[in-house]
C-alpha cells in the first residue's frame, strides 16, 4: 500500500480540474484535453466544451501525488484562479503542446513535484525550455526534497521558484502574487 492509500492509485494518470468557484473537483479519464470540468459558476462541462473562459488565469500543477495535488488546487481556487492538474509530467507536457492559443494565454503558471515516476519534475522543466510555446512559461517547484547540487540547474533553466513540502498556503499565495506583479509589469512596459 503506498503513503496515500489504495484509492490514490485509481486516479494515477486522472486529470483533475478546478475552477475557481465550484464546489468539488472534477475527475476525469487521462487525456490532452481535460474533458469534464467545473466551471467558475459551478456547472459541470463535457466533451468539446470543455474550456477555460471562467477564470482569467489557470495554473498547471503536476504531482503524482493526488493530495498534494489537491491541496495546491484548493489554495488557487481560493485566490480565483482555475487549475488543470495532472497526475504525471508526461501527461502535461502533452496537454501545453495541445491547448490551443486562446487556453494556453491563460496559463501563468506551472507548479510542479520534482520527484515522480517517468518524467521528473526537472526532465519536465528541461522540455518546456527546450519548446518555443512553453520556454517562458512560469515554473514553481513544489517537493519534499531538493537537493543542493539540483539548484544550478534550476537556475540555468531559470525557474520563477522552488516551494519546500510541507508549506502553508501563504507560500503559494505569495508565489501567485509575485508572478501578478512581474506580469503587471510586463503589460504596462
Amino acid at each position: 500500500m503506498n503513503k496515500e492509500g489504495p484509492s490514490d492509485e485509481l486516479f494515477k494518470d486522472a486529470v483533475i480540474e478546478h475552477a475557481p468557484g465550484s464546489t468539488q473537483p472534477s475527475l476525469s479519464e487521462p487525456a490532452p484535453e481535460p474533458i469534464q470540468a467545473t466551471t467558475a459558476q459551478g456547472e459541470i462541462r463535457t466533451g468539446a466544451e470543455t474550456k477555460t473562459e471562467e477564470a482569467e488565469d489557470w495554473a498547471i500543477v503536476v504531482d503524482d501525488s493526488l493530495a498534494s495535488s489537491n491541496v495546491v488546487c484548493g489554495i488557487l481556487k481560493s485566490v480565483g484562479i482555475g487549475s488543470h492538474s495532472f497526475r504525471s509530467a508526461t501527461s502535461a507536457l502533452q496537454y501545453l503542446r495541445q491547448a490551443s492559443e486562446a487556453e494556453f494565454a491563460k496559463i501563468m503558471v506551472v507548479f510542479s513535484d520534482l520527484q515522480m515516476p517517468g518524467m521528473n519534475g526537472l526532465e519536465f522543466l528541461t522540455e518546456l525550455r527546450n519548446e518555443p510555446r512553453t520556454k517562458n512559461l512560469p515554473f514553481v517547484v513544489i517537493s519534499g526534497h531538493i537537493e543542493k547540487q539540483t539548484l544550478p540547474k534550476f537556475a540555468a533553466l531559470k525557474i520563477d521558484g522552488y516551494i519546500i513540502k510541507p508549506f502553508k498556503s501563504q507560500s503559494i499565495i505569495d508565489r501567485i502574487t509575485h508572478l501578478n506583479t512581474i506580469k503587471g509589469k510586463a503589460k504596462s512596459a
